[in-house]
């Protein structure tokens, strides 16, 4: 069986990220967190930031409801812990941003979410760390710009013939994680204000999700048709003509050239 360190590196070569990607666990009881990490936030801090820490510097994580209850959204769409009332009725909402509670509720009725006490701890890791472990990611996250999220995209499609799912409203993008688990398809979003705020994103960087199976298929397609991420263009480039027989142009133009 191949390892999590193996795959990362099949991952990590033709997309060069930064950082790590990471996977997602979940579990049940909070007494569990121990067994699987030894590194615990110092302090409350957000959900976005655990995944940062674990994507920009490396640590495998872990974490129950307290020690990442600095942005409610993340322990709310996990299922920890409930939303203040102040949030659950639109009045914070309505008096520090002006807007107006019918809204709000329909965010919290349309944001993918998990019941309620469904999990209690988080743990998050860079991909090779599962081999360490021991267990399995349930997802799979990885940050980037567009052009490495393209390339996973049609990677899959190609192979599935499937569209990817993008839906979000600009808050919570952590709710990609429960997409992708609930629906058991790959998820695109942008990132929501906190994680933007609170977990150093690009502002050019778009997230995915995937799991464990969907990776290995976009693996594949990756390297069997040595697919790689189109080269940052050059302002120039905008004005060019296509160039005859190269690989793009045949696909999109009007007819192969002879």
């Amino acid at each position: 069986m191949e390892s999590y360190e193996e795959l990362e590196k099949r991952l990590t070569d033709p997309l060069k990220p930064k950082g790590f990607p990471i996977g997602i666990k979940l579990l049940k009881e909070e007494d569990d967190v121990d067994e699987y990490v030894a590194i615990r936030p110092r302090n409350n801090i957000a959900l976005c930031q655990l995944l940062g820490i674990a994507r920009l510097r490396g640590r495998p994580m872990g974490a129950t409801a307290e020690e990442i209850d600095g942005c409610v959204f993340g322990t709310r769409i996990l299922g920890l812990k409930e939303l203040p009332e102040d949030m659950l009725d639109g009045s914070r909402w309505k008096e520090l941003a002006k807007i107006d509670p019918s809204v709000m509720e329909k965010l919290l009725e349309g944001v993918h979410k998990f019941d309620l006490g469904k999990y209690a701890v988080v743990i998050a890791a860079p991909l090779k760390h599962f081999d360490m472990l021991e267990t399995d990611p349930d997802v799979i996250m990885i940050y980037g710009i567009p052009s490495k999220i393209w390339l996973l995209t049609v990677a899959y499609h190609d192979m599935t013939g499937k569209r990817l799912k993008v839906d979000f409203c600009g808050h919570g993008a952590c709710e990609a994680i429960v997409a992708t688990m609930e629906t058991g398809e790959p998820w695109v979003t942008i990132p929501c204000g906190g994680s933007i705020g609170f977990c150093a994103i690009g502002s050019d960087e778009l997230f995915m999700t995937f799991k464990i199976e969907h990776l290995k298929i976009m693996l594949d397609r990756i390297e069997k048709s040595h697919m790689s991420c189109p080269a940052e263009s050059l302002h120039e480039m905008l004005v060019m003509n296509p160039v005859e027989g190269e690989y793009i142009t045949n696909m999109v133009g009007r007819k192969i050239p002879e």
